[in-house]
């Protein structure tokens, strides 16, 4: 609860710039996980929802890589049109279909790029009922001529990396300038793949959780349900049920997830395991302070100069910062 109380206020914050600046991953996997729900009765069995959780499990992480994005000039070069191709595979598949496909194996060559955390899963996982039936009102009458099609592989991403504290996230992207600052939810190219534009305020209110968590939980705000007796709010409940939510949603002992780890994500082959769990971190705490204190401050200057030789290098000498690479990289220096 420490963690919520410090940062919990600015998660909230950042939480509407974040669902639109990714809005197009958000709403194409979102609305492929309701479309699944849907087909299958409340009263499916054990094995079977345990099956729409995995796959539901596997959305979420495909939303949470920032990578893994079909819009044109994404900074990973090839990653859009790999990606805009993967999606459609998963597209053309019938609501039945609890299958995921697995990622193209040229991605195994640029693992870094393919983290995510565990903190991500669990909000997109949560909000994955939300997100799906506000992505297709949005989405209205405005469909892909063909199944095969995809429209968001024919939009550019903004100019800008998601921007947080003055810098740009994504390596190869500028920060958000001030006069762009503002501009987050006017995003008119969002308007040749869906009928309506981003409402700023629904945005707001489905952030940082729909409401799911009683107001004033760890002294927070969590956002805004749709209202009692209206059909949203009936269709968010009955999702959310037969996924199995909130007990489905629940933090794992992972703080980082990769493609190929083979345990909980497994979109990638080879598998090769976790990366790092919570028990490591607690265990590696802990050995620190079993230590002398010469011994362990020693240790820890190590491990800090470490993480800001990985920093300087994932820079580049630039302002933007890719958060992926430096936690791969400090790592694999470890």
């Amino acid at each position: 609860s420490d963690m919520y109380h410090e940062l919990g206020g600015m998660v909230n914050e950042q939480c509407p710039h974040y669902v639109a600046y990714f809005w197009p991953k958000l709403s194409f996997f979102s609305q492929e996980v309701i479309r699944r729900v849907e087909y299958l009765p409340e009263d499916m069995d054990e094995a079977t929802q345990k099956d729409l959780q995995h796959f539901t499990r596997d959305m979420a992480y495909l939303a949470c890589t920032w990578s893994l994005d079909p819009r044109k000039d994404n900074p990973v070069p090839g990653f859009a049109n790999v990606t805009g191709e993967y999606m459609k595979m998963i597209r053309l598949q019938p609501d039945s279909s609890l299958d995921t496909p697995l990622l193209p194996n040229g991605l195994a060559q640029n693992t870094s790029k393919l983290m995510t955390t565990d903190a991500c899963l669990f909000w997109t996982s949560s909000l994955f009922c939300d997100l799906g039936y506000m992505a297709r009102d949005y989405q209205g009458d405005v469909h892909d001529e063909q199944p095969e099609d995809l429209c968001w592989s024919t939009i550019k991403m903004p100019p800008y990396g998601f921007t947080l504290f003055g810098m740009s996230l994504m390596d190869g992207m500028p920060k958000m300038t001030a006069d762009q600052v503002g501009q987050e939810f006017s995003r008119p190219e969002y308007l040749k793949c869906q009928e309506k534009g981003l409402d700023e305020q629904e945005v707001r209110n489905i952030c940082p959780i729909s409401g799911h968590y009683p107001a004033g939980m760890f002294g927070l705000d969590w956002g805004v349900p749709p209202p009692v007796g209206s059909e949203r709010r009936k269709q968010v409940n009955t999702c959310n049920k037969k996924l199995g939510n909130p007990d489905f949603t629940g933090l794992t002992s992972a703080q980082v997830h990769v493609a190929n780890e083979g345990d909980d994500i497994d979109l990638l082959k080879p598998y090769v395991g976790p990366l790092l769990n919570a028990t490591e971190g607690m265990e590696r705490r802990q050995y620190f302070e079993s230590l002398p204190r010469e011994e362990a401050e020693k240790l820890m200057k190590q491990q800090q100069e470490q993480v800001v030789k990985a920093l300087a290098s994932a820079m580049g000498g630039k302002q933007n910062i890719d958060i992926t690479q430096i936690v791969h990289m400090a790592f694999e220096q470890r």
